[in-house]
């Protein structure tokens, strides 16, 4: 099948680091908001709730991010812990847009998750710690403001002109490659750097196509670059290598985010489904149970609308390995459904311009066993 249909398609992956400003320049108004859904109406908590002020104190991370059919979604991370049976939304804080404040929905509450087979030996892994609970909501097309205590947040934008695009931003612990980055030398590690400079760019959007998290060893007693450095998979590691780091940028525009290998079931996917995974958090897609990985390493491709005719398609290639697969393979059967779904949102009335996101080529790295497929067969 082919991809190009009567578009213009364009393939941006994340294989290596980089940071960009792209001007996309569309028919829309700048100024106007794009979203779906609708914040539930605001109604009395259950049982006593965080006020304002100690809500705010317990936010660890706020942003928003943008799911398929456009659905801007307020996601939140606080430390906040609800009074017994106080009901499971009492743990969130309240959203307030255009003036009316709702209780946000738990996504997930805090929770140790055992041990699981990772891509790294039993000894050099740990039990994934995420003591905090992670709450959402979908913000209204028409909002002209948000808020979460006392921290704005941003809105999305009908036709964003000003995107920033970045990969691969987190910090380097890996024992098999016997690579230690220096976590706390912005020079050997500059996202922070990197995201306040972006965030002074004033983007109407954030486009990230993978590898948030990368801290998966231990740091050696003898590297110094890397002492006292979370690591594994729980919540001190990604609150190091994205939220805390990346925070301007996560206040200044909504993200677009794009599953890399590094988030895969084995690696960092616990943490993915929790905090940024755009469908709704599934036991059966949390990565917790190893039993589940061949459903939660996979998600359909959606669609973002760019405005003027442009949209952006996100794919989750987790998995994608170097390894050639046979057409009968379960895993090739499951990418060629996807890019079935990837042609139709392409070909969709309207769209003159595609751009293609994955994190890993797919059948790039692994072409058709036996064979050098052209793209119109992948």
């Amino acid at each position: 099948m082919s991809l190009q249909k009567k578009n213009a398609f364009i393939w941006l992956a994340g294989t290596a680091a980089i940071a960009a400003m792209v001007a996309l320049h569309g028919c829309g108004s700048d100024d106007n908001n794009s979203g779906g859904g609708n914040v539930p109406p605001a109604s009395a908590p259950a049982a006593p709730a965080p006020d304002a002020a100690t809500a705010s104190a317990n936010i660890q991370a706020a942003w928003v991010e943008i799911g398929d059919g456009n659905r801007a979604i307020a996601r939140v991370v606080t430390r906040y812990v609800a009074e017994a049976g106080a009901g499971a939304n009492a743990a969130c804080p309240l959203l307030t847009v255009d003036g009316a404040a709702a209780r946000m929905t738990l996504r997930v509450g805090p929770a140790t998750v055992p041990l699981r087979t990772t891509a790294s030996a039993a000894a050099d892994s740990k039990a994934s710690e995420f003591p905090v609970s992670v709450c959402e909501a979908t913000l209204p097309a028409t909002a002209s403001s948000a808020a979460v205590g006392a921290q704005p947040l941003p809105l999305p934008k009908a036709t964003p002109q000003r995107i920033v695009v970045l990969a691969d931003t987190g910090c380097r612990l890996k024992k098999a490659d016997n690579a230690w980055q220096a976590c706390s030398d912005t020079e050997a590690w500059p996202l922070a750097a990197l995201a306040t400079t972006a965030a002074g760019f004033n983007p109407d959007l954030v486009l990230h196509i993978g590898d948030y998290h990368y801290r998966e060893n231990a740091c050696p007693p003898d590297i110094a670059g890397c002492q006292g450095s979370p690591w594994g998979y729980g919540w001190d590691t990604w609150q190091a290598d994205l939220f805390k780091p990346a925070a301007p940028l996560l206040a200044k525009a909504p993200w677009v985010v794009v599953r890399g290998n590094h988030e895969e079931c084995a690696r960092a996917g616990q943490g993915w489904a929790r905090f940024l995974d755009t469908r709704p958090y599934d036991a059966t897609r949390s990565c917790d149970d190893p039993a589940n990985d061949a459903v939660a390493n996979y998600a359909d491709p959606y669609a973002v609308s760019l405005g003027g005719g442009s949209q952006v398609i996100v794919f989750d290639s987790a998995k994608a390995g170097k390894t050639a697969l046979a057409t009968n393979d379960p895993q090739f059967i499951a990418y060629q459904k996807q890019f079935q779904t990837v042609a139709t949102l392409a070909a969709k009335t309207g769209m003159t311009t595609t751009i293609f996101t994955n994190h890993h080529p797919i059948l790039g790295f692994a072409p058709v066993a036996g064979a050098n497929p052209a793209p119109g067969n992948l």
